[in-house]
Order: C-alpha cells, then sequence, then structure tokens
C-alpha cells in the first residue's frame, strides 16, 4: 500500500471513531453486505472498504474506538483473501483469517478483548439471523452490549 492510500484510509479510521467515542461507543461493526444482503454491493454500499481500504467481497470490520498498542481495529474475513487483506490494510488493523491457527471469531475475539463493552451496527446492514447468533454468543457475556 502506497504511503497516500495508508494515510488516506488512517484519516478515515480516525474519524469514525471519533464519531463512535462521540456516541459513546466501544467498537462498531461494518459488515461487507449492503442492506438487501448482498456479498457483491455496489460503491456507494463499500461502507467496509470505505474504512479499511480492504476491498474483498467477504468481511467483516470491526472499529475500536479507542485502540491501543494491542487492541487495534480488526477485519474478520476468510482464507480467499489473506494475501489481499496484508496487501490493503494499514498498520492501524489486524486481519483474522478464518482457519488459520489462533485466529478467533468475532464474538470469541469481543469476549475475550471487549468483556465490557458497547458495540454499534447498523441494523440495515445486518440479518436477524447474524444479531441474533451475536446475542446467543453473548448470552453469558453480561458485559457486552450491542
Amino acid at each position: 500500500m502506497s504511503t497516500f492510500a495508508a494515510q488516506t484510509m488512517d484519516a478515515a479510521l480516525a474519524n469514525v471513531q471519533l464519531k463512535l467515542q462521540e456516541q459513546q461507543l466501544d467498537l462498531f461493526l461494518v459488515p461487507s453486505a449492503d442492506a438487501h444482503g448482498s456479498e457483491y454491493v455496489s460503491k456507494r454500499d463499500e461502507r467496509r472498504a470505505f474504512v479499511t481500504n480492504f476491498t474483498g467481497s467477504a468481511g467483516l470490520a470491526a472499529v475500536v474506538a479507542s485502540p491501543t498498542e494491542l487492541k487495534t481495529s480488526c477485519l474478520f474475513t476468510d482464507s480467499r483473501y489473506k494475501l489481499q487483506s496484508k496487501n490493503q490494510l494499514s498498520n492501524s488493523w489486524t486481519a483474522y483469517i478464518a482457519g488459520e491457527k489462533n485466529a478467533p471469531k468475532l464474538t470469541e475475539w469481543l469476549k475475550k478483548n471487549y468483556p465490557t463493552s458497547k458495540v454499534g451496527f447498523d441494523p440495515r446492514h445486518a440479518s436477524i439471523a447474524t444479531v441474533q447468533s451475536w446475542k446467543s454468543a453473548f448470552k453469558n457475556s453480561t458485559g457486552i452490549e450491542l
């Protein structure tokens, strides 16, 4: 990734993080899909690509409002996008590739790293089944609020 591209993406990320802090959210989940659940979306619906610079068709970004050296924003995707995510993400991001050793699922990562957190998402871009699966995964983790 060019220095300019990394700086531009980091500026977009910083703007989103500022808005999250204003809304008192710890994280915000940004899926690939549009409001219709489509995997391949129009340019105007590329929300995840806007904040991450990752243009693969599958993946979910977890934007951390107040990152630290050990807790950065993350991209969860699959093995088709291992090289692409490495090339497109700036150092402000950590990529987790499904199926790789020690790669957590989103819900596991949240429970481990943000056990008491307020997590935002746009309900227009998350299916009922997805939200129910998140809630089910967190039902014994009383500190995570969606």
